[in-house]
């Protein structure tokens, strides 16, 4: 509920107002403004198609001449799967500006975003265009932190405050004596005055769409999360399928991923290295090296449904562009929180990872570890279940 403070009628035939509160966010920082509506008291709906910020004015924009004035007592009301896809989108920003820098290097820096309901898009500083194994890492960054669910906690402190906390500054934004801080766990500290999802969970997947220079030294990278990227991921399959019938017509056969796990879930049980541990556990590891992170959480739990231990504990890893991915998994008898386990036996080797008690996900940045990591889980495994 509110009340109109000043009406404008607009040369371009739209009209301006401006409310002494409102739900509704103003462009600024890069994410473009929230649409909705405005109802006057006594019926009269106004439809706000763009939303600005001028110097912390809130100033609504509708559509043609409306009948409403100064005075006037209005309920103003956000689209709601519109703020959503704004909130998905840019908390994914944040995800990828993070991503970027540990994927690329800590030279990148944000030159520039752009935040709106359906897609994303990032500026930063880099020298020379991403590679498909580079693309595929920033991508497989972004989902771990999705899946690891972070909660998204945002904070008010001083400017000094947020420096000491580690808190990274958006390209382009000005700051005040007090700012507002947005944390995803330790992963990602920024300031910023954007709208967010509660957990990165809410963007579900996220999927690179372009990318290109625009400047010397600098890159862009177009993407989208959530509901967008699922019809994005839809709409690959469809042309994949169609790509796929004009081969077989031809006589060609390709290789792809799909085919790949096929033959994976097909073998999986075979060759695998198992282990009894004292109390009546069971060790079942297997290396997938070339699998991605979500073919390993489909590869894990077939293999633990398919050995079917009641007391099972079941990792598999694999190592896939640099960096080496690890999914570890348990039946319900293990007593046992194997994401804290996975967390040990990444940290010596600088790597991340989350999850529950019964699943977890991980991974470390150097591909030249990779059996040392193997040899830090299964020890750390040992000594737990020796206690």
């Amino acid at each position: 509920e509110a009340t109109v403070l000043g009406v404008m009628e607009r040369e371009n035939g739209s009209t301006a107002v401006v409310l002494d509160a409102t739900v509704f966010y103003g462009e600024k920082g890069g994410q473009i403004g929230d649409e909705g509506t405005i109802e006057v008291d006594g019926g009269e709906m106004c439809w706000v198609l763009d939303t600005k910020n001028f110097d912390g004015v809130v100033v609504h924009l509708l559509r043609g001449f409306q009948t409403i004035f100064k005075g006037d007592k209005v309920v103003a009301k956000i689209k709601i799967d519109y703020r959503h896809g704004l909130c998905v989108h840019h908390t994914a920003t944040h995800l990828l500006h993070e991503a970027l820098r540990r994927v690329l290097g800590d030279h990148v820096a944000q030159r520039g975003s752009l935040v709106a309901h359906k897609h994303l898009r990032f500026d930063f500083s880099h020298s020379k265009p991403l590679s498909g194994d580079e693309v595929q890492a920033i991508e497989q960054e972004v989902n771990e932190q999705i899946k690891i669910n972070h909660e998204v906690v945002t904070q008010e402190m001083s400017i000094n405050e947020a420096r000491e906390l580690g808190a990274r500054a958006l390209f382009g934004d000005k700051y005040g004596d007090v700012v507002r801080v947005v944390s995803m766990g330790d992963y990602s500290v920024e300031l910023c005055g954007g709208t967010h999802v509660n957990n990165t969970g809410a963007c579900q997947i996220f999927k690179v769409t372009g990318g290109k220079g625009v400047a010397a030294g600098v890159r862009r990278i177009e993407a989208v999360a959530s509901h967008e990227a699922m019809r994005n991921y839809e709409k690959n399959l469809e042309q994949i399928a169609f790509a796929k019938k004009i081969m077989k017509q031809k006589g060609i056969v390709a290789a792809n991923s799909q085919s790949m796990q096929a033959e994976r879930l097909s073998s999986i049980g075979d060759d695998v290295s198992k282990k009894a541990l004292r109390g009546g556990w069971v060790w079942a590891y297997r290396d997938y090296n070339g699998a991605s992170n979500a073919e390993l959480r489909t590869l894990a739990d077939a293999l633990k449904k398919k050995l079917g231990n009641k007391q099972l504990i079941v990792s598999v890893m694999s190592q896939h562009g640099r960096r080496v991915h690890l999914v570890v998994t348990r039946s319900d008898d293990v007593s046992l929180s194997v994401v804290r386990l996975l967390k040990d036996a990444v940290a010596p080797f600088g790597g991340s990872g989350g999850g529950r008690d019964d699943f977890a996900q991980g991974g470390i940045p150097d591909g030249k570890n990779f059996q040392d990591l193997k040899n830090e889980l299964k020890k750390i495994i040992t000594s737990h279940e020796a206690r």
